[in-house]
């Protein structure tokens, strides 16, 4: 945080910022106050993903009709059956994992 404050700072970025908005413009912030900011103010922005990752190995979670292995009647159709994190949102593939699954549980598929 220290780096991205003394970066921010530079002379060539003063065009774009007007201002440090948050955790203020203080220079001499206590490694305290700038721990106490990210505490209070820090949140995750990613997708989670994988953790019952879908494949055909024994480590696989969930096989490729979407069934939990070894619990009878369980499916999952949500973003942790991916077995790696997409470079995009995480929507439109959720919901084309959701469809599939319905298409599983109907048996259309």
């Amino acid at each position: 945080m220290k780096i991205a404050r003394t970066i921010l700072r530079q002379p060539a970025l003063q065009a774009v910022i007007a201002e440090e908005l948050s955790p203020g413009g203080a220079a001499d912030l206590s490694d305290q106050s700038i721990t106490d900011h990210i505490l209070e103010h820090a949140k995750t922005v990613y997708h989670p993903c994988g953790t019952c990752r879908m494949g055909t190995d024994d480590q696989a979670v969930v096989d490729p009709q979407l069934r939990v292995r070894g619990v009878p009647r369980l499916r999952i159709c949500d973003a942790s059956i991916m077995p790696r994190l997409i470079s995009g949102n995480t929507n439109a593939p959720v919901i084309m994992i959701a469809d599939r699954c319905a298409d599983f549980i109907l048996g259309s598929a």
